[in-house]
């Protein structure tokens, strides 16, 4: 299967297959006051610890964006062990069980190892989170074994295989590459034009908000960061923007001022929540993801 129709279908297909009952209750239901919603997927219970953890961390858009797919594909390449035709993203079918091994409650265990372990890699300072799901679910976080016959060796080696790969895309997660903070950046960037002064129409600009604050431009490095799904040659993304002085650029402009203008009282509703939820959750729209039963 190819890499993108993996990754795009990764959250719908754990969603739909790891639904149970009996669930214990766990950090998020504490943090919530909702469990009873979330507890028709194991997935979903790690979706809110994963998104408590982001809350708490305060990151940009493009690294919790990042820590959401390595999350995912954790699981996911757990998952694929337990299933009769889907191939893990770094191990293939290397992990797969044999048929009359395939049980559910071993493919629940296996999918909480991998995202356990895939969250205190992101998120180290806040395992204490991650070791209150485990707990509720009856797990042990303690057992590292690397036994491909047992549950908890599927979801430690596929996860180890995912983190293996994502430590060196280039996203600078653990500062090896300059040797500074986590997720720093490498190249240098320093921005062309000022809050008050644009020098170059075609960059970025920042802006000082009425508070005094005027924020960095986040992660100018992420596009060297190795995609998960798209292929690296860029071969699917849209065709750019025209840039200044074409004169296609102040039609652009004068297009997406037609749009705005014309936005329905729904649409404009949509986005002025979306907004809010970027502005108090910092995590470009991923808050839907513990809501969502696809």
């Amino acid at each position: 299967m190819h890499p993108a129709r993996i990754i795009s279908a990764a959250v719908c297909l754990l969603t739909l297959s790891s639904n149970g009952e009996g669930w214990a209750g766990t950090s998020a239901d504490r943090l919530h006051g909702s469990g009873s919603e979330r507890r028709g997927s194991l997935v979903l219970e790690w979706n809110e610890v994963t998104l408590e953890a982001i809350r708490r961390a305060s990151l940009g858009p493009p690294i919790v964006a990042r820590a959401l797919a390595v999350v995912h594909t954790c699981m996911y390449d757990a998952w694929a062990a337990y299933d009769p035709v889907a191939r893990g993203t770094q191990l293939g079918a290397s992990l797969r069980r044999p048929r009359h091994d395939q049980k559910r409650s071993d493919q629940r265990q296996a999918i909480s190892v991998a995202a356990y372990r895939a969250l205190v890699d992101l998120f180290p300072m806040q395992q204490r989170l991650f070791d209150d799901l485990m707990a509720g679910l009856g797990y042990d976080p303690l057992d590292t074994t690397l036994d491909p016959t047992t549950p908890t060796g599927v979801g430690n080696l596929a996860c180890a295989a995912v983190l293996a790969l994502r430590h060196a895309d280039g996203s600078n997660q653990l500062g090896d590459i300059n040797g500074g903070p986590a997720y720093s950046d490498y190249t240098g960037y320093v921005p062309i034009n000022t809050p008050t002064q644009i020098t170059d129409p075609n960059r970025w600009q920042p802006v000082t908000f009425a508070d005094g604050r005027t924020p960095a431009f986040v992660a100018p490095h992420w596009g060297l960061v190795e995609p998960f799904a798209p292929p690296a040659d860029r071969s699917l993304r849209p065709e750019p923007p025209a840039f200044y002085p074409d004169e296609r650029y102040m039609q652009q402009a004068e297009d997406l001022l037609g749009i705005s203008a014309g936005l329905t009282d729904r649409e404009k509703m949509i986005s002025e929540y979306l907004g809010k939820m970027r502005v108090s959750f910092g995590s470009n729209g991923f808050e839907w993801l513990p809501r969502s039963r696809f």
